[in-house]
């Protein structure tokens, strides 16, 4: 049983430390952060939005950097989608003067 424990310690040592999933990770902090002070009508949809589009590409990394390179491509693939949907969200989100600028150059 503590051989089994010691795999997956490792396991979760190896993702964990690789730095796009920290950046995301950090992201995702970041969203977390900067959604609740947004008023009423953008947390709802926008923020609620970009808190699971982030959620989602941490999970994308997960996935990536833990199966094998025959579906590795295509968990990359749809990761570059989920970020380009959260840069356009928060875009909007910029745009309607929902996100100060503190947040906006982070999330550069």
């Amino acid at each position: 049983m503590g051989n089994g424990f010691l795999k997956i310690d490792y396991f979760l040592r190896t993702y964990t430390d690789l730095p796009v999933y920290k950046a995301s990770y950090d992201l995702l902090l970041l969203v977390y952060e900067f959604s609740n002070p947004l008023s009423r009508d953008y947390k709802y949809t926008i923020g609620e939005r970009l808190k699971s589009e982030t959620l989602e590409l941490l999970l994308l990394v997960f996935k990536s950097s833990t199966t094998d390179e025959k579906n590795k491509k295509a968990f990359i693939l749809e990761a570059i989608d989920k970020i380009e949907l959260i840069r356009l969200l928060l875009r909007v989100l910029k745009d309607l003067k929902q996100l100060s600028l503190k947040y906006a150059h982070s999330c550069n």
